[in-house]
């Protein structure tokens, strides 16, 4: 039997998938805007206040209010080309978008049926957005042709040695788990503020991204470039840690072609 052309060398990593997770505020949706041809998808309940005026110039943003949106959004990521305007693209944030989703779904059942209307949103409903949310999470890391990155909040859930820890909040049982997995940085983030020995505040607060798994918190970095932690953290300083690791190349692949008369799925 001829050997699969499938079977090669181990490469480099052509792209980078992050997901950083932290309390709102600790600088997740700052942090994505440091990098230059950043677009920044969100929920209209989620905000880009916080970005600064210098950083501004750097970032676009998609508003999303709908799965059509999403799904929008993906077949340009996917199909159009968006590496001739974007090096980055953030999903901020999927804690947020979750919610949003999933009453996006109701709704569209509440139209065709509607003494569903005031609820409960069933299972069901929670099972169509979870898919919904996976697939467009492992078509982002696995088909396009950017980095991608995704914020999220933390929750605090059981570790398989019985403590809590915290995760990203994806509703479902093994969601976070299941995105965790799809990326190959995950980092947590945190403001920190010096103190004496009085126990008072000196100083300007601070932000630390750590990025090894501990009993606190989920991290991970396959990359292996940050030594566990990164302080101030900005995405000039990740992607040069990473890319001196050697294990970053770029992809030369062309993006995929959509098929001629493709059905759109369904909402």
């Amino acid at each position: 039997m001829v050997k699969p052309a499938s079977i090669q060398p181990i490469g480099q990593e052509a792209r980078v998938a992050m997901l950083v997770h932290g309390y709102p505020g600790s600088g997740k949706t700052y942090l994505a805007s440091t990098m230059p041809r950043t677009l920044i998808i969100r929920p209209m309940v989620d905000h880009t206040v916080s970005i600064p005026t210098e950083n501004r110039k750097n970032v676009q943003e998609a508003v999303v209010t709908s799965w059509p949106d999403m799904w929008e959004l993906r077949d340009y990521l996917l199909y159009g080309s968006p590496e001739e305007e974007f090096d980055w693209v953030w999903l901020d944030s999927i804690s947020a978008f979750q919610e949003i989703g999933l009453q996006d779904i109701f709704d569209v059942i509440v139209a065709a049926k509607p003494h569903r209307a005031g609820g409960p949103i069933d299972r069901g409903e929670y099972g169509e957005n979870m898919r919904r949310l996976a697939d467009f999470v492992r078509l982002m890391v696995g088909k396009a042709h950017i980095h991608f990155g995704i914020t999220a909040w933390p929750f605090p859930t059981e570790s398989p040695t019985g403590e809590d820890i915290f995760m990203p909040w994806v509703q479902g049982k093994s969601m976070p788990e299941r995105i965790t997995g799809y990326m190959n940085v995950v980092g947590y983030m945190a403001i920190h503020q010096k103190t004496n020995r009085r126990r008072e505040k000196v100083g300007d607060p601070y932000r630390t991204m750590f990025t090894n798994l501990t009993d606190r918190y989920y991290a991970k970095d396959q990359f292996d470039a940050f030594g566990g932690e990164l302080v101030d953290p900005t995405m000039p300083k990740i992607m040069a840690a990473i890319e001196a690791t050697g294990r970053l190349g770029s992809s030369e692949a062309p993006a995929p072609k959509r098929r001629t008369g493709a059905r759109r799925r369904p909402r």
